[in-house]
């Protein structure tokens, strides 16, 4: 199924560290936040690892699920080594096999031949791998030192630094109490904290009498000095370190009536990475994208003030997969103006329309609405959207005009065109009069993807549903067609009609005929023909292997992204014989394989 937006977003944005008690985090079941319950197991070596005895020598015990014939495990284990032999007198790390055909001899040859020198053991029998594996292998998961399960890690990592970044967190002094850490820790700053002395000499207008100074965190990053056009100026110091925030501080004391000033340069991605304005911890304003030097105020009133500049650096490239060349802002000349010269200032400034509503209005000439028979359904459980309308587009691009209120950020909010990763901000949308926006669509026979839209976020932290509002769109009948047989796939029933009551014309479904998601199916009998359910077939890529079993009638399907998959069987129900040790490589674009297993009767 095509990955939904507002979920992508919410991954590839994470920026602080997500942290809950563990009555607010279910994990959907998973026991995240709970304690887990001691357990012993013999490792490969002869020893007995326990967890409890491991916990009263260590600050935290990591546990890694994996399999031997599994590549993603395979490609990460130099990586946890590495960090395992930097920690080891704080961390101990216990790798579970658990794949039950995984004997102890033969995880003792791979973990001789690939230099493991952690605890290896077959999870067999524990019952601990059918509590966390849920998505495929390796997933890791850590046990801080109260014996609760505070992170659980689907995937392959590509460095050591993921697993010390994860190390210090735990060790830490300030870890005192349990928390469940969503994502993995940003880097600390690699940038010395320059005097306030200094900062104040490089933003600081003639004459001020500001004082600066940089956030006492050890994972926000200095702002630090810099020229830019000729000018002394301060910029952040995370510049392409996704997941990272820079923070500045200015203390500032008003008089009745004055403002602050500020003179601002920046570079970088529209609505995703922002410089934020706050006084007294409450955002102001944000600013972002491709701007020379401007002027800008922030109202302030008569007394002492916190204003803190904050440079959120959330993503290291565009929706397309483009890295991001620039990720900077400068800021330069901070000064405190009179009314007067803060009227000024922002009568040079743009002003941007809101006509008081926030949606997309749909404006092609050729646009033919649609209705679906269950529209909460496509808005709360399949896109999480506010849903504006659907419509097929028999010309192939869309038009929009974005809605904008005076409550929303013009730097905050933005446009996305799901078909290209095309992302626009209100400020980039705006052409003097309204927000229009002209662009692809997807259909089965372009891209793959029988449905597409436009989305219009009011913030890259937007995830309530009325906070994001999307035109759904179609090329044809067919893809619609497409798109209703795919819902049903997952167990969703829909059907459709126009907006004015009549009946679609066409049955038909559009096909595949790009890069969209496949279907990848393995089919076993026995030698008499008849279906053999409950065989474990793995799909794999260079990153995650999931497994999927074979129905009642045999059949083991899986829908996804167009891949080689390196296709494994796993294990053959009881009472048949399966050849094991093939290794079979499916077509990008989707492949069938049939399989022989023997009954043994």
């Amino acid at each position: 199924m095509k990955k939904l937006l507002p979920f992508v977003l919410a991954l590839i944005l994470c920026l602080c560290l997500l942290c809950a008690s563990a009555e607010q985090d279910e994990y959907g079941g998973i026991p995240i936040g709970k304690p887990l319950a001691d357990f012993s197991v013999q490792t490969i070596t002869g020893e007995t690892f326990t967890l409890s005895e491991a916990l009263k020598e260590k600050g935290l015990v990591l546990i890694n699920f994996w399999a031997t014939w599994c590549g993603p495990c395979e490609s990460e284990f130099p990586y946890l080594q590495e960090a395992y032999e930097q920690y080891k007198d704080r961390v101990e790390v216990l790798a579970l096999s658990e794949d039950p055909d995984d004997t102890t001899e033969m995880l003792i040859q791979y973990a001789n031949s690939h230099g493991l020198t952690f605890p290896v053991a077959r999870e067999e029998g524990l019952g601990i791998a059918s509590q966390f594996v849920k998505e495929g292998i390796p997933t890791t998961i850590i046990v801080d030192r109260f014996g609760n399960v505070a992170f659980l890690e689907v995937g392959s990592q590509s460095s050591a630094s993921v697993f010390t970044r994860l190390f210090d967190y735990f060790l830490s002094e300030d870890y005192t109490e349990t928390e469940i850490l969503h994502a993995v820790p940003p880097l600390k700053p690699q940038y010395a904290d320059p005097d306030p002395a200094e900062l104040a000499a490089q933003a600081n207008a003639e004459g001020s009498s500001l004082t600066y100074f940089n956030e006492d965190d050890d994972y926000v990053w200095p702002f630090v000095p810099a020229d830019k056009d000729g000018r002394s100026a301060l910029t952040n110091s995370n510049a392409s370190y996704t997941e990272t925030f820079a923070m500045l501080h200015v203390n500032v004391n008003a008089q009745a009536g004055e403002e602050l000033a500020f003179d601002l340069s920046t570079d970088s991605l529209s609505a995703f990475n922002l410089l934020t304005v706050s006084v007294d911890g409450t955002d102001v304003k944000a600013y972002g994208g491709k701007n020379d030097w401007q002027t800008y105020v922030v109202p302030l009133t008569a007394g002492a003030h916190d204003v803190a500049f904050t440079y959120y650096a959330n993503t290291a490239q565009s929706m397309t997969g483009e890295a991001i060349k620039s990720d900077s802002v400068w800021l330069d000349e901070v000064r405190l103006v009179s009314a007067d010269e803060a009227a000024a200032i922002r009568a040079a400034l743009p002003v941007y329309a809101a006509d008081g509503v926030f949606a997309l209005e749909v404006t092609n000439a050729d646009a033919l609405e649609i209705v679906f028979s269950d529209k909460d359904i496509i808005e709360q459980y399949i896109f999480g959207v506010t849903l504006d309308g659907c419509y097929i587009l028999p010309s192939g691009s869309v038009s929009v005009k974005a809605h904008f209120t005076k409550d929303e950020d013009t730097a905050r909010a933005f446009l996305l065109n799901y078909c290209d990763g095309v992302i626009m901000s209100m400020e980039e949308l705006y052409d003097g009069n309204e927000y229009p926006f002209t662009g692809m669509i997807d259909s089965m026979e372009t891209t793959g993807y029988a449905y597409g839209g436009v989305m219009l976020y009011k913030s890259i932290d937007a995830l309530d549903v009325e906070d994001v509002h999307m035109a759904l769109t179609f090329a044809s009948e067919e893809n619609v067609n497409s798109f209703v047989e795919e819902m049903s796939f997952y167990g969703i029933a829909l059907s459709w009609t126009y907006a004015d009551g009549s009946a679609p014309s066409t049955s038909a479904t559009a096909s595949i005929e790009d890069d969209g998601y496949a279907y990848y199916t393995v089919s076993v009998v026995d030698q008499y023909g008849d279906a053999v359910p409950g065989v474990i077939i793995n799909f794999c890529t260079d990153t995650l292997c999931e497994q999927v079993t074979t129905d009642e009638d045999g059949v083991a399907v899986y829908c996804a992204e167009p891949d080689i998959y390196h296709v494994q069987v796993i294990k053959a129900p009881a009472g048949y014989e399966i050849d094991k040790t093939t290794e079979y490589y499916m077509s990008i674009q989707g492949d069938a394989l049939a399989l022989l297993a023997q009954r043994n009767d």
